[in-house]
């Protein structure tokens, strides 16, 4: 079955300068907050609100008139990622400048945690668009790597990092189906060659991040589909498939990693050098060497 989006991105985006300022602004953020005032801490709350749903509803109109898929919220909803993912009982913990989740009983997954998100996002577009939106949702052990071992708990929660990491994936194992990889090559001195592909699993997708958002240079699209074809050579020797069918079927081109992680900016502080940026992925999957690339699925 060929990827859905055959060319993809993460999804978080470079944020305008109002919403960081209203939600940086709001004691909503994930952020200890001196405003003791409950009006005046509702009202900031309020205009990040109001805030977010405008930026997301800009950022989606611009990525459906580029035709940019698939279409996300920028991830402009999110203060800290796993803040969100977790349920009561839980405590925040400053680590490196920024607050973590804490454990200090047993974690479980009361409700749907992005549906709300997706509601929305999904709201701005017409039923024939909602297949062409995604929303990402963090690694269950994303909150752990933040924090050196054992210390993303209490010891009244949990004994071991294992005990603590089984129920952190559980919360979202049910609701998920492990159909495509998402891996980093934009740089081979740190990433390595594509050698790794040969253990792609028949039948999987692999999105290969070959777009750097670490700097604002941009790739040359021939050099850049030259690399998709080297990628697909390595899977089609190992599963004794042509380079064609690989390409069809079970290669996706995105970005390294996303744009910006909330306020933090990878590399590219330009919004014009993003869109630069999606707009070269769309056109690797569609132009680069090789017709089979970007073919659609209606064939």
């Amino acid at each position: 079955m060929a990827p859905p989006f055959r060319a993809n991105h993460i999804g978080s985006l470079i944020r305008q300068q109002y919403l960081l300022d209203a939600q940086l602004q709001s004691p909503d953020f994930g952020r200890m907050h001196t405003q003791n005032n409950e009006s005046a801490r509702s009202e900031l709350i309020n205009m990040a609100h109001d805030a977010k749903r405008q930026t997301i509803k800009d950022v989606d109109n611009e990525q459906v008139n580029r035709g940019i898929t698939p279409i996300t919220s920028g991830e402009f909803e999110r203060s800290n990622r796993l803040l969100r993912k977790f349920r009561r009982p839980y405590l925040r913990r400053n680590t490196r400048g920024r607050d973590q989740p804490i454990a200090t009983g047993r974690v479980r997954l009361k409700q749907s945690t992005y549906m709300n998100e997706w509601l929305y996002l999904r709201s701005l577009l017409p039923e024939e668009r909602w297949k062409d939106v995604k929303i990402t949702i963090p690694a269950p052990n994303w909150s752990h790597t933040q924090l050196k071992n054992s210390c993303a708990y209490t010891s009244d929660a949990y004994t071991s990092d294992e005990e603590y990491l089984k129920d952190v994936g559980s919360t979202c194992a049910a609701a998920t189906f492990q159909r495509r990889f998402a891996l980093e090559f934009d740089d081979p001195e740190i990433t390595g060659s594509f050698a790794p592909l040969q253990h792609l699993p028949a039948g999987k997708v692999v999105v290969v991040g070959l777009i750097t958002t670490k700097d604002s240079q941009l790739e040359r699209l021939e050099a850049t589909g030259a690399k998709v074809h080297e990628a697909a050579e390595g899977i089609a020797k190992a599963q004794g498939r042509t380079r064609e069918e690989v390409i069809k079927d079970s290669i996706a081109v995105s970005p390294w990693r996303g744009f910006a992680s909330l306020s933090v900016i990878h590399g590219i502080e330009s919004s014009e050098v993003q869109r630069e940026k999606l707009e070269l992925v769309k056109k690797v999957a569609k132009e680069a060497p090789g017709e089979y690339l970007m073919r659609q699925s209606a064939e």
